[in-house]
């Protein structure tokens, strides 16, 4: 009989090793931030992100990886990337660990003296597997905004739906709380120091006609 899966949160250079290569199998490159860039994602807390990197193993054997992190400036949080190894899918590895990192996610902002996250924000590619699964699911709904992700971290600029799900609360629809949060998304999950600054942000703020 399988053994039940295991799931711990990741810290040695051998788990963020083993989670990179399967998201870059499972997402790709294309959408997935080079291995530098990756090492500080998932280990570097700042005041824009806080990160978690939860993995589920069945026999040793690496199942399941998401990294997802708190973005205390709006109250939400994200998780940027999530994958099941291909002979593992269907068997509930997405739920159970989406589940525990969300309980997670939520210990720590109450350890922080936060409140708890209103949302999870995240970024899809229109039209992927994902993204049907949560918006036309219900899930989670697409912000009204043109949203581009910036050409950072090995990656370039590619137009992607910014979702949200509610935890706590709807979601935003006014044009200032719709900034706040693409400016969290590219200071926490991207490390842009001044966003107001980046022609890819400047883009996509235009979209919201402040």
């Amino acid at each position: 009989m399988p053994a039940e899966p295991r799931l711990r949160w990741a810290h040695s250079p051998a788990d963020l090793e083993a989670a990179h290569a399967l998201f870059l199998r499972r997402i790709g490159a294309r959408l997935v931030e080079d291995w530098a860039s990756f090492q500080l994602s998932v280990a570097l807390a700042t005041a824009d992100w806080v990160p978690r990197l939860g993995l589920v193993e069945i026999d040793g054997a690496l199942g399941a990886a998401q990294l997802g992190g708190l973005l205390p400036a709006v109250n939400l949080i994200s998780l940027p990337y999530t994958a099941v190894a291909e002979r593992f899918e269907g068997q509930g590895l997405y739920r159970l660990l989406k589940t525990a990192m969300l309980d997670q996610l939520r210990a720590d902002a109450r350890a922080r003296g936060l409140p708890d996250p209103l949302g999870n924000v995240s970024e899809e590619p229109v039209g992927s597997a994902q993204y049907r699964r949560k918006v036309e699911r219900g899930i989670a709904v697409v912000l009204p905004v043109a949203y581009t992700s910036p050409a950072t971290q090995g990656l370039g600029a590619t137009p992607l739906a910014l979702t949200y799900e509610p935890l706590a609360g709807a979601a935003p629809s006014q044009a200032d709380a719709l900034r706040a949060i693409v400016v969290a998304v590219y200071r926490g999950l991207y490390r842009i120091a001044e966003p107001e600054r980046d022609p890819t942000f400047q883009r996509t703020v235009a979209s919201l006609a402040l």
